[in-house]
């Protein structure tokens, strides 16, 4: 294409049909590869393949370091409790969240891992709040944790205004993964790697079986229960709602994503959300999806035909669902119930559906700190200074401030320009 004889007022229209151009093949030439997955041994070693390259795509993990959780309050409700936690995910990288366990617990429970979607509080929406309540009134730990960005951890937090300087958390999240990109890396390595910590302390709590850990999340915590189950094994059971499409359907509809669910080179090696999905096998998998959702069904349920296909090789069809709920994005009561029973299903438990909106608290009554920014009462480091240090060690003779003759040297160089 030539952009020279196109004005820049038609890129709106010009650029997605460019992209789309080239991402066509790419579609096709992954149902090609998903044609010829004919043996377990096939399929897990194209899972082994494709967890490397989204590795790779996050810009890698970071080292397991210390967590050092603490409990700083605990709230008493109807037959459950909810433990206001701290950790670090990262040396002095604080996460905050509300763990919901049974008030009576005889011998270890599941332990449910619940990422939250695009919610400004957090983990302390009431969606979420509904979810942690029935998992622990039928018999299962929860831990729903504040995503960067959202609840207690805004990161650009200006006290001020009592918000974000930069707006709200899909606009942090875009103004951070700016910040990745330029490191090789992605947002979504945080969101991921606060998760995969999170299922670590779920390990140390006595109450919990370790066997028995499961995630589920909606929307933006939809993309973060297929990540997290993709890449840790130890994701027993998983139910990702209202985001499994694949990516050929979501284009089609012209929305755009946020940050976490833009990662470079997955089409190319193959990596489409079938793929994704499919990652789980043979674990236990149920989607779950709305029909009227902005995440297209029938996506979903292209999805839902390829992962039939992969757990149909190791003869565990009872381990891969597709729920279908009514109406719009969003988890609904009937997709709660469904995760909750799967989950029963999967841990040998006995679940009823159980009402929770009654239950549902104010924001400050689930904060673990006192202003509910962990910027304003600790000295968290915040991903932009994680960021910081990780251009350090990549490029230690970039870190001085150069001058602008200096600068034109580099950019020079950079283009061939010299």
């Amino acid at each position: 294409m030539d952009w020279d004889q196109i004005p820049p007022e038609d890129y709106p229209a010009v650029l997605p049909n460019y992209l789309e151009s080239l991402a066509q093949p790419l579609y096709r030439a992954n149902e090609g590869r998903r044609r010829l997955v004919a043996t377990p041994e096939h399929w897990l070693a194209r899972e082994t393949e494709l967890r490397g390259a989204f590795i790779e795509a996050l810009g890698g993990l970071p080292p397991r370091t210390p967590l050092n959780p603490r409990i700083v309050g605990t709230l008493e409700g109807r037959a459950y409790s909810i433990d206001k936690l701290i950790l670090e995910s990262r040396p002095n990288f604080l996460v905050t969240a509300n763990l919901y366990r049974p008030r009576e617990i005889g011998d270890p429970v599941p332990g449910i891992l619940v990422p939250c979607g695009h919610s400004a509080n957090g983990k302390a929406a009431a969606k979420y709040q509904e979810v942690g309540i029935a998992l622990a009134l039928n018999g299962m730990i929860a831990l729903i944790y504040d995503p960067v960005s959202q609840g207690e951890r805004v990161q650009y937090y200006d006290s001020a205004i009592g918000a974000s300087r930069v707006g709200p958390c899909t606009s942090e999240h875009s103004q951070i993964d700016n910040q990745c990109d330029l490191i090789g890396a992605n947002i979504a390595q945080y969101r991921i790697w606060d998760g995969i910590r999170c299922l670590d302390y779920l390990e140390t709590r006595p109450e919990v079986d370790a066997e028995r850990l499961g995630c589920t999340g909606c929307s933006g915590g939809g993309t973060l229960t297929a990540y997290i189950s993709a890449l840790d094994t130890r994701v027993k059971a998983a139910v990702p709602v209202c985001y499994l499409t694949s990516r050929e359907a979501q284009q089609a509809t012209g929305g755009i994503a946020d940050g976490e669910q833009n990662l470079f080179g997955c089409l190319q090696v193959g990596l489409d959300e079938h793929e994704l999905a499919a990652m789980v096998a043979p674990r236990a998998l149920r989607i779950g999806a709305a029909v009227e959702d902005f995440f297209p069904i029938g996506g979903t349920r292209e999805i839902a035909q390829f992962c039939r296909q992969v757990w149909g090789l190791f003869g565990l069809d009872e381990h891969f669902d597709l729920f279908e709920g009514p109406g719009g994005h969003g988890y609904s009561d009937q997709i709660r119930e469904a995760a909750v029973e799967w989950f029963g299903r999967i841990f040998n438990l006995p679940t009823r559906p159980t009402p929770t909106a009654e239950l549902v608290r104010p924001d400050e009554e689930l904060y673990c700190t006192a202003t509910g920014q962990v910027v304003m009462d600790t000295d968290t480091r915040k991903v932009f200074e994680v960021n910081v240090e990780a251009f350090e060690r990549l490029a230690p003779d970039l870190t001085q401030p150069l001058t602008r003759g200096e600068a034109a040297v580099k950019i020079g160089t950079v283009l061939g320009l010299d």
